[in-house]
């Protein structure tokens, strides 16, 4: 567990859990995975930010992972299977006027315009974020349940790899640790 996504992923794919990982199918929408994972680790890797990140949308919206998840279950029938969407981190792709998203080539800096940025500057209204949050959250959500009516599975987890917060302690959205 951590704040940050990328403190997320060292922590929990590393060399400990090789095993789990090479029966493991990883859909990953998140560009972290470029300095932090290793394709051979896996039964399968597949970044599909590589080829779906919308540079309009700055994120790539759920239905590619989806998709390719969909795809990999059929094909493969892995043992384990980690979709890992962007939402509903921020850009909220329904709520777009909230934030600007991030050009692939710039990932891994913090726009000063973020939404957790706007908040803390009075710029805009704690219950507008999580209004934004939300319907991002929902956005994602009714993907999975396309991705839930289309695979074979015994047990599904979904969970996150990070929280946000609103100003509590001085801190805003996901800085690391």
């Amino acid at each position: 567990v951590d704040t940050m996504t990328r403190e997320w992923m060292k922590k929990n794919f590393d060399d400990r859990f090789n095993r789990d990982m090479s029966e493991t199918a990883f859909v990953c929408g998140n560009p972290h995975s470029k300095w932090l994972l290793d394709t051979e680790k896996f039964l399968l890797l597949k970044e599909v930010w590589k080829d779906e990140w919308n540079d309009e949308l700055g994120t790539i919206p759920p239905r590619p992972l989806t998709n390719q998840a969909i795809s990999i279950s059929r094909e493969i029938s892995p043992t384990k299977m980690i979709i890992h969407y962007m939402q509903p981190h921020y850009p909220f792709i329904p709520e777009p006027e909230l934030c600007q998203g991030i050009k692939i080539d710039d990932f891994g800096e913090l726009p000063w315009s973020n939404v957790w940025e706007k908040l803390r500057a009075g710029e805009v209204e704690e219950s507008e974020v999580w209004q934004g949050y939300k319907k991002n959250l929902i956005y994602a959500l009714n993907d999975i349940e396309i991705l839930l009516n289309n695979i074979d599975a015994k047990k599904v987890i979904i969970t996150s790899d990070h929280g946000n917060a609103t100003g509590e302690w001085g801190i805003y959205g996901h800085p690391i640790h």
